[in-house]
């Protein structure tokens, strides 16, 4: 196995696809879900919604992703 600096651009490339397939894999998955499903960034900012989500609230992808979890659920982050 090489280390990182050993790796070539192929193999980066690789890895990078990969990746990607994972995460067009995990994203089928959630938007099948009838779950609400989000996912936030380390400051508080929705990334991600699936159409759960968004029908359930009535926002769409884009106007979700603008916003942070204490606009959505301000009482739900004064508790803590």
């Amino acid at each position: 196995m090489a280390t990182d600096a050993q790796k070539t651009k192929a193999d980066l490339l690789a890895e990078l696809n990969e990746m990607r397939a994972l995460v067009r894999e995990y994203r089928a998955i959630a938007e099948a879900l009838g779950s609400l499903v989000y996912v936030v960034d380390s400051e508080g900012f929705i990334t991600y919604t699936n159409a759960a989500v968004r029908e359930r609230l009535g926002y769409s992808a884009e106007e979700l992703t603008t916003k942070s979890v204490s606009e959505m659920h301000p009482v739900d982050c004064k508790k803590r």
